[in-house]
């Protein structure tokens, strides 16, 4: 028998002569965990599945829609997935665009919501007219791009992304 390994009867040993080390280390960490929960601030999560838009109707008389058509003989189909995925990519590539993002900011009029710790609500300004506190817009969309905007690409192929917002708002997070 192997004098490394441990037996039942030992490690309930053990547990027995250092309970109170062990009830302790317990009861800390769970008031730790209560206080952190109590401290934090909810953070909620909207999720949309996207999928490539077409922009030929079937009608049309364009390769797409050929393609499209006949994308169950072989051969065809993988043509149709892969226009799928290029459309999917430049997708993806738009939503994490500094332009898209630096507009989108601009018209819901982020900047306050997202750096509210540094807004005065009622002057409607910024609390330091100090340039190197004050956010710009660059800080903006890196915020928003990093830490609230999350692009997850599909990786059966099946042409989807799922974009998801976590924000401490769920009814900002939703519209946004």
């Amino acid at each position: 028998m192997n004098q490394d390994s441990l037996s039942l009867k030992e490690f309930v040993e053990i547990l027995r002569r250092y309970r109170w080390l062990f009830c302790a280390v317990l009861a800390t960490c769970l008031v730790f965990a209560i206080i952190w929960a109590v401290i934090s601030a909810p953070v909620y999560r909207a999720e949309a599945l996207v999928t490539a838009a077409d922009d030929s109707s079937a009608s049309s008389g364009d390769l797409s829609s050929l393609v499209s058509r006949f994308s169950s003989i072989p051969g065809v189909g993988a043509l149709a997935k892969s226009a799928e995925q290029e459309t999917l990519a430049e997708g993806m590539a738009t939503l994490k665009s500094p332009q898209f993002l630096a507009d989108f900011i601009r018209d819901e009029k982020l900047m306050p919501v997202l750096f509210a710790d540094l807004w005065d609500v009622e002057n409607k300004a910024w609390i330091t007219d100090d340039p190197e506190v004050v956010p710009t817009e660059q800080d903006a969309w890196v915020l928003f791009r990093d830490e609230l905007l999350k692009i997850v690409d599909d990786k059966n192929n099946l042409g989807m992304m799922l974009v998801s917002i976590e924000w401490t708002d769920r009814v900002q997070a939703a519209s946004w």
